[in-house]
């Protein structure tokens, strides 16, 4: 798995949203850790099992605050969330082998979470911050 790191670039401006996607950035540093010392598949499994559980209870997190303070691309965000959801549940339905699953956080979830927190998530924070709206 190629290796993502958290940067200042990636800055929300929404504190809590900021803090969730770091952790992010921690549970991939896992399993680069994890693929170092060797992936043993109970390893493997429990890793995924944290970051699917992570990332729905993010999504959750982040949809809610984004309704609570009236956010106007609200339905286009969550649908965003809804077709990652899928894909990510389409994944792991299948039973993937170890090598489906480091090319699903390469090209997937790495890919997708940066391209996501830089654009839609930074749009979300920069709105936030024009229309003073706080959490």
């Amino acid at each position: 798995m190629e290796t993502v790191n958290w940067t200042d670039a990636l800055l929300t401006g929404v504190d809590e949203i900021d803090a969730e996607h770091r952790y992010y950035f921690e549970i991939l540093h896992r399993f680069n850790k994890a693929r170092a010392d060797g992936f043993d598949p109970r390893r493997l499994r429990t890793l995924l099992n944290d970051l699917l559980a992570y990332i729905e209870m993010h999504f959750r997190n982040e949809e809610a605050i984004m309704r609570e303070v009236g956010y106007p691309a609200f339905e286009r965000h969550i649908a965003g969330h809804a077709r990652a959801a899928k894909a990510i549940q389409d994944t792991f339905a299948a039973d993937p082998t170890d090598a489906q699953v480091h090319e699903f956080l390469n090209s997937f979830l790495s890919r997708w979470l940066i391209n996501h927190i830089q654009s839609e998530d930074r749009a979300f924070g920069e709105w936030m911050e024009r229309s003073g709206k706080s959490v």
